[in-house]
């Protein structure tokens, strides 16, 4: 057992290959055995007609992706396009794999806060205590000021033993004032 090596041929020298085959296998033969000296040389993998883009033992599995004169084992690939992750989807399917696109990161829209709001808010992101525990508001902070916050989902409320009403902020409502704290 030894090391086996893929190679991308570029079908524009295929004459070439015909009339030099005799002196294409040496060039080809140490592109095989520079491999490794990429950081030395970066043409190092290059032949006349072509270049080596893996490399392990044979034992092993290579999984490369060519396009555009050029190919990289999977994992040092700069960028993949759209077809060859569609190829490699199926293929993780065929062998029981979900694969699942992410979705893309949605942006918490701020609001607009009233000055009342803007005080409130500044306030409270002074205090690093209050971030999950239950909180009692001065009667100055209205009502309807806290009952937007609560249709935004940035704080929820309960009434404890005493008859107090009490709030603290959701996760929604801290991500959502990060944009709105000093």
């Amino acid at each position: 057992m030894g090391y086996n090596t893929v190679a991308v041929l570029y079908n524009d020298f295929t004459d070439d290959f015909r009339r030099r085959g005799v002196d294409l296998g040496p060039r080809i033969a140490d592109a095989m055995t520079r491999y490794h000296d990429l950081e030395r040389d970066p043409l190092a993998r290059h032949f006349h007609g072509g270049m080596v883009i893996s490399q392990d033992h044979a034992s092993g599995e290579q999984v490369v992706l060519v396009t555009k004169n050029t190919g990289w084992r999977v994992e040092d690939a700069p960028e993949v396009g759209w077809h060859a992750l569609q190829q490699m989807q199926r293929c993780l399917e065929r062998h029981g794999y979900q694969v699942i696109k992410p979705q893309p990161k949605r942006r918490v829209k701020a609001i607009e806060l009233t000055k009342v709001e803007a005080e409130f808010v500044s306030e409270m992101s002074h205090d690093k205590s209050v971030e999950n525990s239950w909180q009692n508001f001065d009667p100055d902070f209205r009502q309807k000021d806290i009952a937007r916050l609560l249709r935004r989902g940035w704080f929820e409320r309960h009434v404890d033993e005493g008859g107090y009403r009490q709030y603290r902020w959701t996760d929604a409502g801290r991500s959502a004032l990060m944009g709105h704290t000093p």
